[in-house]
């Protein structure tokens, strides 16, 4: 089964400081580390799509015009019920809220089922974690975010296969 979602990609050598400040942080902590390879901040999930869907999301995604934006991942949390450790930005920059905003409305105008909940932008660093980490001060890394991506989630016996597909600049 193959399945669809936007994202923020960070480069393999962002990717890989965010997988050594988890290892660092949370080695502590019962649960399963999100691969190196997989690290990312979904924008909007999409399912499964057939080729007419595809090609439309991918005219969408190339409609968007957003400016480009630095993204400082500053807090860590915990939300108990997935089980999963995660990293977010304080404060969240006004071209990201637009850059969601504007897939989302887009999606919805081509009748793309879409997540009602509120927004909350994230990188996933652990799942099947049964706690919160503790309260630790690190040195936040700031990113500077230039494209967003489509990516195809494959469902494999290992978990899932993420590829970046297509990627769109911002301005």
């Amino acid at each position: 089964m193959q399945r669809y979602f936007f994202a923020l990609w960070p480069d393999k050598k962002l990717q890989q400081q965010y997988a050594k400040f988890a290892h660092q942080h949370l080695d502590n902590l019962a649960g399963r580390f999100i691969p190196t390879q997989n690290i990312h901040i979904t924008l909007s999930f999409l399912g499964e799509l057939n080729d007419k869907q595809l090609e439309m999301v991918r005219h969408i995604a190339g409609s968007i015009k957003t400016d480009c934006f630095t993204l400082t991942l500053d807090r860590l949390g915990f939300w108990k019920k997935p089980q999963v450790v995660w990293i977010a930005p304080n404060i969240v920059p006004k071209s990201l809220i637009e850059l969601e905003a504007t897939l989302q409305k887009k999606l919805q105008e081509k009748e793309f089922e879409i997540d009602q909940r509120s927004y909350i932008p994230h990188m996933t660093l652990m799942r099947k974690s049964r706690s919160k980490p503790r309260c630790i001060q690190f040195k936040p890394v700031d990113w500077q975010v230039k494209h967003f991506v489509l990516v195809r989630s494959t469902l494999d016996t290992k978990g899932a296969i993420y590829d970046v597909i297509e990627q769109w600049p911002l301005l």
